[in-house]
C-alpha cells in the first residue's frame, strides 16, 4: 500500500488516566507524541490512583477530565440539544444492546453523558481520529463521539472486553475505521463468536515493552527467587501457583516468592498460602511503581504466571508482565492460554504448562532451579523474541501507520442498483468496482433482485456484496435493512445506478445521522418516460453531490428535462476490456457449438429483449433482403418479448435462420466469431454492447440515437442508420455482408477507438475523480460547520 500522509491529531478515550496497570497505553502515547502526533487524552473518570507512574504523570497536561458537577450536566444537555437525532440514536442503540444487563447499561449511559459534555472541547482540538483502548465503555464513548461529530473512530480490544463483555462489539467492529487487537488468537475468537468481519477487519498490534529502557541481565540473579506480577484475580492463576509452591516445599526445595499486584483475591490467596504452611516463603507486596517492578525482575531467577480461563469465560490476552520479564532476562513459566503461545514458545523462549496443573507447574519450576544452562538459553531467546515482535515503539509506529491509513487511506464506496441481471449498467458496475484503485478504495455493492454470474465475478475480485431482497413496491423490511447497511457501513460515498436504487437510497440516507455524499446516475436518454419519472428524477438530481452520465446525449437530456445545471453533470464514458483474439480453431469450434454456418454470414444481437432495443426492426430488415443475402442471426439475451419475437421471426420467414441463445457468459467470444453486430435501439445512452463488440473487433451497425453517435463514427468505426428505418438497416446489412474489406476496416478502427478512449482504467480513474471531489467538498463543509473553542485550552481545563 502506498504511504498515507501521517496522522497529526488523535484523541485517546480511556476509562481512567493515569491507571497504574495500563503502562502499555502510556508507552504507546509517548511514541506517537515523539513521532509528531498531537495526542490528547479523555479520561471518563477523574484521577483517583494512589500510585502514578512517572511517565503517566508527564502526560497529565494532555488529559481532559469530566465535570461531575452541574456544569457537566449542562454541557451534556447542550450537546443533546445541538445534536438531538444522533445523540438519541446512540442512546437507543446502547439501550437496545444492554437492557438485559442493567448495571452495564447504567454505566454505559453515565460514560456516554461524560463523553457528550466534551464535544465542544473535542471540536476545538479537532482530532482526525477518536481512538479508545478497551472495547467496553471507552469505545462506546468513542463510537458515539465519532457519530455525533462526524469523525472516524477506532479502538483496541484486549481480553475481558472480548471474552466477557460484548458491549456493541459487533457493531463497533463493523463501523470502526480501524479495529485493533493484541493477538491473532483474539481475531480468530472474535470471528467465530462476535462478527465474521473480524477476520478481515482487525489488525494485530501487540502491547509491548520499551526494550531500550529495559536492561537484559543474564548473570548475578538470586538462584532461588520466583517473582509473579499481575492483578490478583482468577485469570492469573495465583491459586495454582500456591499449590505448585506447596509441592516444591514438600520436595525440600528452597525458594522465595514475591507476588507484585493487588486485587479482589488477595485475602483469599494469603489465607490459602497460610493453610498450605508456606506463607513465610511468599511475600505479598501489593502494587509497586514500575521502577520497583523492573528491579524485582532483574533480581529474580524465575518469573511465573500460570494464567487460566476463569469460570465465566474471562481470560488474559498476552500479559505485559510476561514481556517485561522476558525482556529483562528472566526465565519464564506460563500456560498456553489465549494469545500467550504467540509470545512464549515451550522450551524455546520459556516453559509452557497446562492451565490449572499445579504438578506440571512445580516440575517446570524445579527444572529451572536445577538447570542454570536452560535458564540462560531460554532467557536469551526470550529477549530476542520481545525485541523482534513486542517492542513498544515498533508496535506504536505500526499503529500510527494504520491510523494514518484509516484517516487518509482507503475510502469506503457503496454502489447500489436494483437488479443484477446481465445488462449494460450491471456490466459497467463490474468493470468499475474491479478496476478501482484498491489502495484508495474499498468498494461494496447492494442489489435487490436478479442474481447473475456478475455477482460471482465481484465476489471473486474481493468486492463485498449485500443482497437485500425487495418484495413489492413498498417493503418496510427492505427499507430498514438498506438503512442498516448504510448506517453500519460508514461509507465515504454512495453511488446509485438506477432510479429505483436512487430513490430508496436517498430515503434511507435521510435516516442517517452522518450522511455521505450521494452520486446519482444518468444511464440512458429516458425519452419515453412519464412525467412522474422526471419529477422523481429531479428530486434525485437536486439532492446529489454529483451526477455521472455515461454519454453527453444523456447529460443534455437530463439537464433539459431534469432541470439540472448541465455543468454539474459529469460525463464518464463506459469502459471495456480488450479480449485476446480467437484462433481460427477456436472460432470454428464456437460456431459449431452455437449452430452458426461454417461459411455463411453470422449477424449478432446482444441485449435485453425489450421494446427499447427495437429487435422487431432487425428481424424485419433481414426478412426484407433477398434470401441469398440474409445472414444467420443469433440473439443473446432474454426478456419479456422473447416469445413474441420468436413467433414474429417464424411469421416473416426467417425463423429457420434465427436462434435465441438466452443469457450467456461468453457474449464477448460470440462477438469475435460474428461477422457483425446490430444494435437497432430506439434510444441508448452509452451502449456497453457496442463497446464490447468494438473492443472484440466485431464490425457494428447501430441506430443513430443517443450515445451511439458519440461512440460510432459512421463509415469509420461502424455504420449508423436512422432509428426504426428498416430499409436503411437492410442496406447497411447488405453492405457488410458483401464487402469483406469494409468489415475489416471497420473492425480495426473500432478496436483502436475502444482501446484508446474506453479502457476500464480510464473509466475507474474518471469516476474516482468525481468521488474524490465530492468527498473533499463534504469534508470542507464538515470542518466549517464545527465550532471553534470558546477560548484556548489551558492547564485549568485539565484539573
Amino acid at each position: 500500500m502506498t504511504d498515507s500522509p501521517p496522522i497529526k491529531r488523535v484523541l485517546y478515550v480511556v476509562s481512567l488516566f493515569p491507571c497504574w496497570s495500563e503502562t502499555f497505553i502510556v508507552r504507546e502515547i509517548q511514541t506517537l507524541i515523539a513521532d509528531g502526533v498531537d495526542v490528547r487524552i479523555l479520561s471518563l473518570k477523574p484521577p483517583s490512583e494512589r500510585l502514578v507512574q512517572v511517565d503517566a504523570k508527564a502526560l497529565s497536561e494532555r488529559t481532559h477530565y469530566p465535570d461531575l458537577g452541574l456544569g457537566g450536566v449542562i454541557s451534556t444537555a447542550m450537546t443533546v440539544m445541538r445534536h438531538p437525532f444522533s445523540s438519541l440514536t446512540c442512546v437507543a442503540a446502547i439501550v437496545a444492546d444492554m437492557w438485559r444487563t442493567p448495571t452495564v447499561l447504567l454505566k454505559s449511559l453515565v460514560a456516554l453523558s461524560r463523553g457528550l459534555q466534551q464535544v465542544r472541547w473535542l471540536n476545538g482540538f479537532d482530532p482526525q481520529l477518536v481512538h479508545a483502548h478497551w472495547a467496553t465503555y471507552p469505545s462506546t464513548v468513542a463510537w458515539a463521539l465519532a457519530r455525533i461529530t462526524g469523525r472516524r473512530f477506532s479502538f483496541t480490544c484486549h481480553a475481558h472486553d472480548i471474552f466477557l463483555d460484548h458491549q456493541l462489539l459487533s457493531r463497533k467492529v463493523e463501523e470502526a475505521a480501524l479495529a485493533v487487537t493484541i493477538s491473532r488468537y483474539n481475531i480468530d475468537w472474535l470471528s467465530q463468536h462476535v462478527s465474521a468481519q473480524a477476520l478481515a477487519k482487525l489488525a494485530v498490534i501487540h502491547c509491548g515493552v520499551d526494550v531500550r529502557r529495559t536492561a537484559c541481565q543474564l548473570d548475578g540473579r538470586n538462584g532461588q527467587h520466583i517473582v509473579a506480577v499481575g492483578r490478583l484475580d482468577p485469570i492469573k492463576g495465583f491459586d495454582v501457583l500456591i499449590d505448585a509452591l506447596h509441592l516444591l516445599s514438600e520436595r525440600g526445595i528452597d525458594y522465595r516468592c514475591t507476588v507484585i499486584g493487588e486485587g479482589p483475591l488477595r485475602g483469599e490467596l494469603e489465607a490459602k498460602s497460610r493453610a498450605a504452611g508456606i506463607n513465610d516463603r511468599i511475600e505479598w507486596v501489593g502494587a509497586l511503581p514500575q521502577e520497583a517492578v523492573h528491579a524485582a525482575l532483574r533480581e529474580a531467577t524465575i518469573f511465573a504466571l500460570p494464567c487460566q480461563v476463569a469460570t465465566d469465560g474471562n481470560r488474559d490476552g498476552i500479559p505485559v508482565a510476561l514481556m517485561e520479564a522476558m525482556a529483562s532476562g528472566c526465565a519464564v513459566v506460563t500456560t498456553a492460554v489465549s494469545g500467550i503461545p504467540e509470545l512464549v514458545e515451550d522450551n524455546i523462549t520459556g516453559l509452557v504448562v497446562s492451565e490449572r496443573d499445579a504438578l506440571a507447574l512445580a516440575d517446570a519450576l524445579q527444572r529451572l532451579f536445577e538447570d542454570a544452562g536452560l535458564r540462560r538459553r531460554l532467557a536469551t531467546a526470550a529477549r530476542a523474541r520481545v525485541e523482534a515482535d513486542f517492542d513498544a515503539q515498533t508496535e506504536a509506529r505500526k499503529l500510527r501507520t494504520l491510523m494514518s491509513s484509516a484517516v487518509n487511506g482507503r475510502k469506503r464506496l457503496l454502489v447500489v442498483i436494483d437488479e443484477m441481471e446481465v445488462g449494460g449498467s450491471q456490466r459497467q458496475i463490474v468493470q468499475l468496482l474491479t478496476h478501482l484503485n484498491r489502495e484508495r478504495w474499498q468498494p461494496e455493492l447492494v442489489y435487490f433482485r436478479e442474481h447473475s454470474f456478475l455477482i460471482d465475478k465481484l465476489e471473486q475480485a474481493g468486492v463485498r456484496v449485500h443482497f437485500i431482497p425487495k418484495r413489492g413496491r413498498i417493503d418496510p423490511g427492505f427499507f430498514l435493512a438498506l438503512a442498516r447497511v448504510l448506517r453500519r457501513g460508514r461509507y465515504d460515498i454512495v453511488h446509485a445506478f438506477s432510479l429505483t436504487a436512487e430513490i430508496w437510497t436517498l430515503l434511507a440516507l435521510l435516516m442517517q445521522w452522518q450522511r455521505p455524499p450521494f452520486v446519482g446516475s444518468i444511464r440512458g436518454l429516458y425519452l419515453n418516460q412519464t412525467r412522474w419519472f422526471w419529477r422523481i428524477k429531479r428530486f434525485v438530481l437536486s439532492r446529489s453531490a454529483a451526477v455521472i452520465s455515461n454519454s453527453a446525449a444523456g447529460a443534455d437530456v437530463a439537464a433539459r428535462l431534469g432541470r439540472h445545471v448541465r455543468g454539474m453533470i459529469d460525463v464518464v464514458d463506459n469502459g471495456v476490456a480488450l479480449p485476446e483474439p480467437c484462433t481460427t480453431q477456436e472460432r470454428s469450434a464456437l460456431r459449431a457449438l452455437v449452430g452458426a454456418p461454417v461459411a455463411g454470414m453470422f449477424a449478432l444481437f446482444v441485449g435485453r429483449l425489450v421494446d427499447q432495443k427495437n429487435v422487431f426492426c432487425l428481424l424485419d430488415a433481414i426478412a426484407a433482403l433477398p434470401a441469398e443475402q440474409r445472414p444467420w442471426l443469433a440473439l443473446v439475451g432474454d426478456g419479456p418479448l422473447r416469445a413474441r419475437l420468436s413467433a414474429h421471426a417464424d411469421k416473416i420467414g426467417i425463423g429457420a435462420q434465427t436462434v435465441f441463445l438466452g443469457e450467456r457468459t461468453d457474449s464477448t467470444s460470440l462477438m469475435q466469431i460474428a461477422d457483425f453486430l446490430v444494435l437497432p435501439s430506439h434510444e441508448e445512452g452509452m451502449s456497453n454492447v457496442l463497446l464490447e463488440a468494438m473492443a472484440a473487433g466485431c464490425p457494428v451497425i447501430a441506430s443513430a440515437v443517443g450515445g451511439n453517435t458519440e461512440l460510432v463514427s459512421h463509415e469509420h468505426s461502424g455504420l449508423l442508420f436512422p432509428s426504426d428505418d428498416r430499409a436503411a438497416l437492410a442496406q447497411c446489412i447488405t453492405r457488410l455482408t458483401g464487402d469483406a474489406a469494409l468489415r475489416k476496416s471497420l473492425s480495426c478502427q473500432a478496436r483502436v477507438r475502444a482501446e484508446s478512449q474506453h479502457s476500464n482504467s480510464a473509466l475507474a480513474l474518471s469516476t474516482q475523480k468525481v468521488y474524490e471531489r465530492c468527498i473533499d467538498a463534504d469534508d470542507a463543509r464538515a470542518r466549517s460547520a464545527r465550532r471553534p473553542p470558546a477560548r484556548p485550552t489551558s492547564e485549568s481545563d485539565h484539573a
